[in-house]
């Protein structure tokens, strides 16, 4: 059950960080949002194209705040690169007792398995364990791949031979990071302010769900939620911020808040825009609680792609569903028509494909998967004599809070509050008890 919500979060994404980033060039007026896994504009936003503030480092530290232990890439790699500013504490394994004192890196270095059975290289130093763990007295300091991180970097080496990142990491100051990376700068604080609690709910209840994993609680990706860190070098090689005063200050303002059904944390899955009508939870993720429930939206009209076109050739619409019809044991030669069966767009409509002789069937996450680049599963089909036409709304898949939304209702005066209990009817907000 847990590899087959993992394959389906790979698929869907939790929320919206890719949208946003995507879509940069044109912010809309107002606040813009994404969602945990999917986005729509100028996110990570207005605040990852500022420049890094040396003043975040200067506040208070978050108090009583859990710990996160985020993976920060999606699979084991052979090699990192690492550097640090600041001699750091190394502790191998699980001793508790420091190693040594690693110099500081006047460059970046690679990280990498030896070729011991056990064993990991940082730069020159060779550590024999299967675990090493990097402790600065620094507020944030380490720098992997391009993100500097607060908290810990722990490298541990794992059987393949691959070394696999992860970022220990205070869960308010993870938050810090994640309400920029996933939702503008630009958007209304109320509606950044319901983000920092989603995010929070989200990761706690990952973190409650992999209490018997052994490394690791989310991805720092939209696999989980995106969390760029305190800055990240650009491919142009400029630093941008990952996080900001705002973004701490909204987090410190919601500090310790949650969504709980029935007096439980859930997963608070949300999407980019929803295009007028939220998508029933259960549709697309087995984990997903009574209350994610379809409901409707009229707050995310300013949005991009609240109404999209797409369209392909039919000829390239041909090769699509050929191959995924013989991917299910059945031939399907030159599309000849094509018929929507469901009344309501969505991830579970159906849709009748033709190709004269025979008649098959694909629901609309399907095709989406099929039609690569389609903003969400949501939309109409239109066969032409050249093309096949897809009428579409919204971006991403549409569960839980839509960030465009949120942002409309903020716009509107509504609280953080009133937009959570919109989008999750029934939900209590509340102070975590753990």
């Amino acid at each position: 059950m847990r590899l087959q919500l993992a394959l389906l979060v790979m698929i869907l994404g939790v929320g919206s960080a890719m949208y946003w980033r995507s879509q940069r060039e044109d912010p809309p007026v107002g606040p813009e949002a994404t969602s945990i896994a999917e986005t729509e504009t100028a996110s990570t936003a207005d605040s990852a194209e500022s420049t890094p503030s040396d003043e975040t480092s200067e506040e208070p530290p978050f108090n009583t705040s859990p710990e996160m232990r985020v993976s920060l890439t999606n699979s084991a790699r052979n090699t990192y690169r690492f550097s640090s500013s600041l001699p750091s504490e190394v502790f191998l394994d699980n001793n508790e007792q420091s190693d040594r004192i690693l110099d500081p890196t006047r460059s970046e270095v690679t990280v990498r398995a030896t070729n011991d059975p056990s064993g990991i290289q940082i730069g020159t130093e060779t550590f024999s364990a299967n675990l090493v763990r990097l402790r600065t007295e620094a507020t944030a300091d380490f720098w992997v791949n391009d993100h500097q991180y607060r908290g810990e970097i722990w490298f541990h080496r794992l059987a393949s031979g691959r070394v696999l990142a992860v970022n220990h990491v205070p869960l308010e100051d993870y938050l810090g990071s994640v309400v920029d990376s996933e939702m503008p700068a630009s958007f209304p604080d109320e509606s950044r302010k319901a983000q920092a609690i989603i995010a929070r709910t989200y990761a706690l209840f990952r973190r409650q769900e992999t209490a018997d994993e052994p490394y690791f609680d989310l991805y720092a990706t939209t696999l989980s939620q995106q969390y760029l860190g305190v800055q990240y070098r650009a491919n142009d090689g400029r630093r941008l911020a990952g996080e900001s005063k705002l973004s701490r200050r909204l987090v410190r303002e919601t500090a310790g808040m949650v969504c709980l059904n029935a007096g439980a944390l859930f997963s608070t899955y949300y999407s980019a825009v929803c295009g007028g009508k939220t998508t029933e939870g259960s549709i697309l993720f087995p984990d997903a609680v009574p209350l994610l429930k379809s409901v409707p939206c009229e707050y995310c009209a300013a949005a991009k792609l609240y109404k999209w076109e797409r369209s392909w050739t039919i000829e390239k619409a041909e090769r699509y569903l050929s191959r995924e019809f013989t991917r299910q044991g059945h031939r399907f030669g030159k599309l000849s028509g094509v018929k929507n069966l469901s009344d309501e767009p969505g991830p579970a409509s159906q849709f009748l494909f033709t190709d004269g002789r025979s008649e098959r069937t694909l629901n609309g996450q399907q095709i989406r998967t099929l039609f690569t680049g389609l903003p969400s599963p949501t939309f109409k089909l239109e066969l032409t004599d050249t093309e096949l036409l897809f009428h579409g709304a919204g971006h991403g898949h549409g569960v839980g809070l839509c960030q465009w939304g949120a942002r409309g209702m903020a716009v509107e005066g509504k609280k953080a509050a009133e937009i959570l209990d919109h989008y999750y009817p029934g939900v209590t907000v509340a102070p975590r008890t753990k």
